[in-house]
């Protein structure tokens, strides 16, 4: 089989986004989390830091699609606040695997035997590691501002 050139055009007209580093410098990541924190989704989701996804889970969940997927999507979602019910709950991340469709050639959610998803995560604040460097980041040297 004879491999395709990944053209930016093809990609934007299929709405996929291009490749991208999956390990990047720490410094790179204290940046991001740093934009995160200085933008209003940090107040609006009431100082959540991060997730934590146990490694039992992450197993279960690629044992679950084993040959299934080509890669896994992540819903933000929120837990009901049953204590008080007028504020919100504890976030989380809803994961389903994807698969190529292959009449369209998009990514499609694969919903396991058709009405189960996985919920892996507890939120940060309850499950942080304060001696994190991404915990509290500093200010990036320098910022770009966004358009």
């Amino acid at each position: 089989m004879k491999k395709q050139k990944l053209k930016l055009s093809n990609l934007k007209k299929k709405k996929i986004a291009p490749p991208r580093p999956t390990i990047i410098p720490l410094e790179l990541g204290e940046t991001e989390v740093w934009n995160y924190r200085q933008s209003f989704l940090y107040d609006f989701t009431a100082g959540l830091k991060a997730f934590y996804i146990p490694h039992e889970e992450i197993n279960e969940f690629f044992l679950t699609y084993a040959g299934q997927g080509v890669g896994v999507r992540a819903y933000l979602g929120m837990r009901e606040n049953t204590y008080f019910p007028h504020e919100p709950g504890d976030l989380k991340l809803i994961f389903v695997a994807t698969a190529i469709d292959p009449k369209t050639g998009d990514r499609k959610d694969q919903i396991f035997e058709g009405r189960y998803v996985f919920d892996l995560s507890q939120p940060c604040p309850y499950e942080c590691d304060a001696s994190s460097p991404l915990f509290d980041p500093p200010a990036p040297i320098t910022t770009k501002k966004r358009k």
